[in-house]
């Protein structure tokens, strides 16, 4: 601490006199401008936080930390790291596309430039030099790793590499201070059709700008139609080089395991021996925000009605970002729900980041209908009383008890009595509770019911339709929660009685079968292809009526073309509208004859470029609406970009949960299904995404261009109950059982594809790719108690395994989770209702009670409430 001086002050008038003596106030401490430190730039922390402090000029005493009243010893630090940053439009290295363009640092190639330059790319600081530093930029051939050749002559007529864009390339230090560079180096062509070193190469050097927005690449001319190129231009650089000036300072590293604090502000002060030499107050928090929502998960609600409510907290550092999304569209905190949902399931998402970088997602299904609850209005204890600020509608019935008898057992086996409350679980068959009364033609019935079914699965109260020979679901649910409804009962009259049957309403036909299809895009594409599609189909939907097949699974590229980027032209638009209207009809075959079946996207349906994903045309065909009405769907993120099925097959139960393309590692991604797989762990669980492996000649690999890493280590290894991961995107058939680490669990993942399988090759050319076909090729995944036998089949050819029997036709070992069939039944009540006394369009009523009643109360749009009174 500095000493506090003290001096003497006069006031002169007409004499001098001695006023008083004042204490110097104590000088602010600043900060040392020889060291910089991490945490300049940040004002809160969470979990361990690597503080690094840099010296321009090494001093001699040791550096300690202090947070609060702690003192944090330095953790050696042999090498520490810095990341190139930029901003990048259409880098296609990490893509489908697999561009091979490059980076390197000092003449050394570094790896392939990643598209996402907020990730960036990390290095060893000791990788810099002392002075100055060359950062080089090049680009390459798309699905290969061939750079750009000087030696062939320049333009996308003799060697086809990537081209894309760049901005603000600079170096975050380890001192998280950003260093640019002084100069930009640009290499052009000076003419199409020479190779760059025989002197067509322009060099210019120019000072670099961070904010300038540049092109990369090889160009593109009017004759490249195959890359949907309508105005030639080639005056963009082959390559560029970044050339920074770097003065290395002396590091030092601090691990702060900020868990072990309570939240709050702490005092960070570095000390060069006993000399302080910087100081900042940062706020610890390791609390998420909190989300509160007026939504109950599973609710099933007039969204017409409803209103939304919801409210974001965090008590420390503040919410720095956050959004409510239904289905992916933007929708606001507090307030009426979209407009016009189709009936079905929809997913509120909610989300929250606070300034430490705690986040939050909340995950809302919800069931929209058309009919919901009606809840504006108020009643007395006795409900005598009803009244409300607007109108509505009220219906008194005399309400008379049914003598009813209980049942339980398995479904289309056994039967036997029943007391409730009771619960019955099951690992084979489907349980049931069932109540069976007397009744008569006409009879008006109101029925409730208290119980259900486990968690998040759905059960139904259903009755056998006499005239029909059907089973009607009259109402159902989620979880265990209470239903009323009305029931009319001539159609269920069968020898003067009605039974109704309580189930956990699991999705099956009892087939032991799947169907897997992937990569049609060529289908879509060729016109004499479409009718190979449709055949593909037709085997399908006839494998489903015969009842030799359950469920169909489709892992991506319905269609070839894409109108991603920006401005597409019309005639793109027309051609990837004629290919989504081709699988539309196709998956219209299925669909008439009731096949559960998903779908997901490809790179071809959206667009390789990560930065330019375009969804639009898969969320008209093939979003949410198609298929959220349907027993066996689950609920999906964003607007089916992903989402989940739930089906059974060969008497056990499946989870099969679809992973989008390019959006399969995102964070909302990750979130949404490991919460979705966490509600399910009784059913076992098959990924199903497009981009995963490679065929490598038959040794199949790890896809260099797929979220991999995410998906496995973020989905996979923690969720127990996942078997299998199904992919197709690379030409060919391949399996491969994986170890879980530090565990005993393994898990199968498998690629199938046959798009360039094609019995007349020379008729279906892409560019310069021959044999773009498929003919007709899908698989048939039979399941049994030991696991999966699979048969690979084409119904156009009538041919198998096309990539030969050890490829194509196989049987994997498969360690399922047991079914945990439940139903539980707390109390049924049915009384027959008669007497009606109606009032109607009023904002208060008084009732009188002679006996037991039931009071429908209902609005003017038929949303809907109960009570039982007496």
């Amino acid at each position: 601490m500095v000493k506090p001086k003290y001096f003497l002050y006069f006031t002169f008038a007409s004499t001098m006199i001695l006023t008083g003596c004042k204490k110097e106030s104590e000088q602010p401490f600043v900060n040392d401008k020889n060291y910089t430190v991490s945490i300049e730039s940040i004002d809160y922390a969470k979990g361990t936080l690597e503080l690094i402090a840099s010296a321009k000029n090494g001093p001699d005493q040791p550096i300690t930390l202090k947070v609060g009243n702690q003192f944090i010893e330095e953790d050696g630090i042999d090498a520490p790291k810095a990341i190139i940053r930029y901003e990048a439009i259409g880098i296609n290295s990490d893509n489908s596309n697999n561009a091979a363009d490059y980076l390197y640092l000092n003449q050394q190639k570094l790896g392939k430039i990643p598209s996402n330059g907020e990730k960036g790319v990390t290095i060893e600081e000791n990788q810099l030099i002392n002075g100055q530093n060359s950062m080089m930029v090049t680009i390459g051939r798309y699905w290969s790793t061939t750079e750009y050749n000087e030696s062939l002559n320049h333009g996308n007529k003799w060697q086809s590499c990537d081209d894309f864009q760049l901005r603000d390339f600079h170096i975050v230090l380890p001192n998280q201070k950003k260093l640019y560079p002084t100069t930009i180096r640009r290499y052009y062509p000076i003419q199409v059709g020479i190779p760059a070193n025989l002197n067509n190469t322009q060099i210019v050097d120019s000072p670099y700008d961070p904010n300038e927005l540049f092109w990369i690449g090889d160009g593109w001319g009017s004759y490249d139609t195959y890359y949907g190129h309508e105005d030639p231009r080639f005056n963009i650089p082959f390559k560029v080089e970044f050339f920074f000036d770097y003065q290395k300072e002396t590091y030092y590293q601090f691990k702060v395991d900020t868990t072990l604090l309570e939240d709050g502000y702490y005092d960070f002060q570095l000390f060069e021996g006993d000399r302080q030499v910087y100081f900042k107050k940062v706020g610890i928090d390791n609390t998420k925000p909190t989300i509160e929502s007026s939504l109950k998960p599973l609710s099933i609600i007039n969204t017409d009605i409803e209103k939304l409510s919801t409210t974001v907290r965090d008590s420390l550092s503040g919410v720095s970002k956050q959004y409510v999304q239904i289905d992916g569209i933007s929708q606001t905190s507090n307030g009426p729900f979209p407009r016009n949902l189709s009936q079905g399931k929809h997913t509120l998402v909610i989300y929250a980041k606070d300034r430490a970088g705690n986040e939050i997602y909340q995950f809302s299904e919800f069931y929209a209908s058309e009919v919901g609850q009606f809840k504006n209005y108020k009643t007395s204890a006795d409900f005598s009383q009803f009244t409300s600020d607007e109108p509505f509608s009220l219906i008194q019935y005399q309400a008379n008890p049914v003598s009813i008898s209980f049942n339980q057992g398995v479904k289309d086996k056994t039967k036997e009595a029943l007391t409730l409350p009771t619960t019955t679980t099951l690992k084979e068959g489907i349980p049931y509770h069932s109540i069976h009364f007397s009744a008569k033609e006409g009879d008006h019935l109101f029925v409730r019911y208290v119980g259900g079914t486990a968690p998040y699965e759905r059960f139904a109260i259903q009755a056998k339709n006499q005239t029909t020979q059907q089973w009607d679901t009259l109402t159902f649910g989620y979880g265990t929660e209470t239903k009323m409804f009305e029931l009319e009962a001539t159609p269920y009259i069968n020898q003067g009685e009605v039974e109704l049957f309580i189930v956990p309403d699991y999705v099956s036909n009892g087939s032991d079968t799947m169907l897997w299809v992937t990569d049609t895009q060529h289908y879509t594409k060729f016109d004499d292809l479409n009718e190979m599609l449709y055949k593909m189909m037709e085997y399908c939907a006839e494998q489903y009526t015969t009842g030799n097949a359950g469920y169909m699974i489709h892992t991506g590229d319905l269609v070839d073309d894409n109108a991603a980027g920006d401005n597409p032209s019309q005639a793109q638009i027309d051609l990837v509208t004629k290919q989504w209207k081709i699988a539309d009809r196709a998956h219209q075959i299925v669909e008439e004859v009731g096949l559960p079946n998903g779908v997901v996207t490809g790179n071809h349906d959206t667009g390789s470029s990560l930065q330019t994903l375009d969804y639009r045309f898969f969320s008209a065909y093939f979003g949410q609406d198609r298929f959220n009405n349907q027993p066996w769907y689950g609920g999906s993120l964003n607007n089916n970009a992903s989402h989940y099925d739930l089906i059974t097959i060969a008497d056990k139960d499946f989870m099969i949960v679809y992973l989008g393309y390019g959006v399969e590692g995102d964070p909302d991604t990750i979130a949404w299904a490991n919460e979705v797989i966490g509600h399910y762990p009784h059913r076992n669980v098959i990924l199903a995404t497009h981009d995963y492996l490679m065929y490598n000649g038959g040794n199949g690999i790890t896809s260099t261009t797929s979220r991999y890493e995410e998906i496995f280590n973020q989905i996979v290894i923690p969720n127990e109950n996942v078997l299998m991961v199904l992919c197709g995107h690379d030409n060919g058939a391949f399996r491969r059982e994986v170890s879980i680490p530090q565990s005993d669990r393994k898990v199968w993942e498998i690629l199938s594809d046959y798009q360039f399988v094609d019995s007349n090759p020379d008729k279906h050319v892409i560019g310069s790719v021959s044999g773009c076909s498929g003919d007709g090729y899908l698989r048939l995944m039979q399941f049994d108690d030991s696991g999966m036998s699979n048969i690979t089949y084409t119904p156009y050819f009538d041919q198998y395994n096309p990539f030969g029997d050890d490829k194509d036709q196989f049987h994997i070992d498969l360690n399922y989770v047991e079914n945990q069939r439940m139903i539980t039944s707390e109390a049924i009540e049915v009384y027959t209702l008669t007497s009606p006394i109606t009032y109607q369009d009023q904002q208060e009523y008084a009732l009188t009670y002679h006996q037991k009643s039931v009071v429908v109360v209902y609005d003017e749009n038929q949303n809907v409430n109960y009570h039982i009174v007496g």
